[in-house]
């Protein structure tokens, strides 16, 4: 999937820039673990440096800390799911433990860079991909079922994807190469993902949310053009199956069994790229989908694999989703 829609207001020159520093940063030796993450935060930035303060929230500023963030995003979740019984304590204090996963997930990506005396890297699954594709919503669940991956970019000579696209992954034990988003989340939930994949029932209960992500749900929300260029989103219309994802989420805080799964890594992530890549696209006609792309959003580990600076943007969305759905009534 190519999006050929960014934010029109961010200077591309930058990013271009940015990025070429921030791929350095990675394979660097010498680059600090606080130089690559100051340089990460400065790329997810300059993708919205279109969006006013006021998309975020009140008081947070482009380079706000992961702490800041995560804290800001615990009080502005009214209206995307059950709020926290617990005090403002104890919710600083559960930020700065995302702070912390955060910064230690940064550190540990450098230190994949250290090989030992054979030459091969201490991780065994390697993840393809880079940040303005598909591939960070396997990190997530990665992040979710706290499985420490290696990351490396989509022109590297050893991407099993056979068109060298992305996301593809490589598990050195036993020697697998797999490629396309959902194939990767089923085998990550079937070899890692615990008892919840256990049995054949199970795996198929997730599996079979994982393809209506990306057969009938993607090209919902995508619209392509001639050349497989994402031009526009189905979702500023009425939609018979947005419609009906509403309709099962009106009952259910989340997909399977009403608990968190790889299931939600598939569909949410899919429905939050499109207020990324579509800023004007509202979710209000479907407010529950709006909540639940509010609680997926809100959790530590989205903002570990994709930025705490998008999920602060995407929580404020929703927010708004919810609440403009509730001005229509």
């Amino acid at each position: 999937m190519t999006f050929v829609r960014r934010y029109p207001g961010a200077r591309i020159e930058n990013r271009s820039r940015l990025r070429r520093s921030f791929r350095r940063a990675l394979v660097s030796e010498e680059m600090t673990s606080r130089r690559v993450h100051f340089l990460h935060a400065r790329l997810i930035d300059s993708r919205l440096t279109r969006h006013s303060s006021s998309v975020r929230p009140e008081g947070m500023s482009a380079f706000a800390s992961a702490s800041t963030i995560a804290a800001a995003v615990a009080t502005r979740r009214n209206g995307c799911g059950p709020a926290s019984s617990s005090s403002a304590a104890s919710a600083a204090a559960a930020a700065a433990r995302g702070s912390r996963v955060a910064w230690k997930h940064q550190r540990h990506q450098l230190r994949l860079r250290e090989r030992r005396g054979d030459g091969v890297v201490t991780n065994a699954v390697t993840i393809y991909g880079s940040q303005g594709s598909r591939s960070p919503l396997v990190n997530w669940f990665c992040a979710e079922i706290g499985l420490e991956v290696a990351n490396a970019a989509p022109s590297d000579a050893s991407n099993p994807h056979p068109f060298k696209q992305v996301p593809a992954l490589r598990d050195d034990d036993g020697d697998v190469a797999i490629f396309e988003s959902g194939a990767v989340l089923g085998y990550l939930a079937d070899k890692y993902g615990g008892e919840a994949y256990a049995t054949p029932e199970r795996r198929a209960a997730h599996n079979a949310w994982i393809v209506w992500a990306n057969a009938t749900l993607d090209p919902v929300l995508f619209l392509e053009n001639e050349r497989g260029g994402v031009v526009d989103t189905g979702a500023r219309r009425e939609n018979k199956r947005l419609r009906v994802l509403d309709d099962i989420l009106a009952t259910s805080d989340y997909l399977v069994d009403d608990t968190f799964s790889v299931a939600d890594v598939a569909v949410a992530s899919y429905l939050l790229y499109v207020p990324q890549f579509f800023s004007d696209v509202s979710f209000a006609r479907y407010p529950n989908v709006a909540r639940y792309m509010g609680r997926c959003a809100s959790r530590d580990a989205y903002a570990t694999a994709f930025g705490p600076n998008v999920q602060a943007y995407l929580v404020d969305r929703c927010v708004s989703f919810v609440k403009e759905s509730r001005g229509a009534l």
